[in-house]
């Protein structure tokens, strides 16, 4: 509720247009409500929540008159996403670009102390936690769910017997016959990661790689991102029952025929829209660079994330920024229509 609240204002700002800006707000409280997530707690459900926020701070920036508490909430905004998704990491080098260019547009040279400050805040927490980290598992890094994913994955394919690491293989083995009762990759993959320490089952996934590197490679592709239609990344099969599965396949078939390509045809005509109003008028359209940018991190990220695992939620982060950019895109075309 809280991030169409926010999504619906800040639409209300970039488009000008209270029933395009209502729209918006709506097919996006529909989507997320018909597709489950208001019924579960993820860190993604949160993350798209403070991203919400986020742009609509960022707004707050280019029209209201207190431009550094609002640059100072966007970067903890941002700090936060990271947090409780770490693939959001890109957003701090995007904002940081982001405020640059604002700056040296509206040549306001005195925000300048206040993005640095804010910024510098960020990479030193960002920084203090990856220590904190490397001092307790020996990788410095964010998160160590990378570690669990892939030996969840090895799991699950059967690719964990190693000659040269008879016992954590023999305990692989066992994790498996317990999988196959209880389902709890992730659970088997943090116990054997507390067993036999980080280092030692780095090491055994390196190993297992250069055994079963064809196999692997074959699992990666089979869950290939890019083949996946995008709206069938905002439906979970647990949540979704044999009523809502067949209106699903209704809407999907016949009246949002999304994928990733078609997305990535969304954003390339708004970045020649912007540079085109760049060129011809002179003016900047701070929007029409950024959610396509911020839109192409989360691309980029939901797909190296899904490698190997069908994790489809990491791309519900896209949901309100797909549509508030649709509905971009139709204002363009109204207008063009109105002359």
């Amino acid at each position: 509720t809280i991030s169409v609240l926010f999504l619906y204002d800040a639409a209300k700002k970039i488009l000008k247009k209270k029933y395009l800006s209502v729209a918006v707000a709506c097919v996006y409280a529909v989507l997320i409500a018909f597709f489950g997530y208001t019924e579960n707690i993820l860190t993604e459900s949160l993350a798209t929540s403070l991203m919400c926020v986020m742009l609509w701070c960022i707004t707050q920036v280019i029209e209201a008159s207190s431009k550094r508490l609002y640059i100072i909430i966007s970067c903890a905004m941002v700090l936060l996403c990271i947090f409780e998704r770490p693939s959001f990491l890109f957003l701090l080098p995007l904002l940081a670009v982001f405020f640059t260019v604002f700056i040296v547009w509206e040549r306001r040279w005195d925000l300048i102390k206040c993005v640095v400050i804010s910024f510098g805040v960020c990479l030193l927490v960002v920084f203090a936690y990856c220590k904190h980290n490397e001092a307790l598992t020996g990788h410095f890094m964010l998160s160590n769910i990378a570690y669990y994913n892939q030996i969840s994955i090895m799991l699950d394919n059967d690719m964990w017997m190693n000659s040269k690491y008879p016992e954590i293989s023999f305990e692989a083995q066992q994790r498996v016959k317990h999988n196959e009762q209880n389902e709890n990759g992730l659970a088997s993959a943090e116990e054997l990661c507390a067993r036999f320490g980080y280092k030692e089952m780095s090491e055994y996934l390196k190993d297992c790689r250069k055994i079963y590197r064809k196999r692997y490679v074959k699992t990666i592709l089979s869950h290939s991102a890019l083949e996946e239609p995008v709206i069938d990344l905002y439906m979970s099969d647990k949540i979704v029952g044999r009523n809502r599965q067949f209106i699903f396949e209704i809407i999907r078939t016949s009246f949002l025929p999304f994928s990733y390509a078609t997305m990535l045809i969304f954003i390339v005509i708004e970045l020649i829209y912007g540079f085109a109003i760049w060129i011809r008028e002179k003016r900047l359209v701070y929007m029409s660079f950024g959610i396509p940018g911020c839109l192409l991190g989360i691309y980029v990220t939901s797909v190296i994330s899904l490698f190997g695992a069908k994790l489809q939620r990491y791309a519900i982060h896209m949901l309100p920024l797909l549509v508030l950019l649709i509905a971009m895109e139709i204002d363009h075309l109204l207008k063009q229509l109105e002359k």
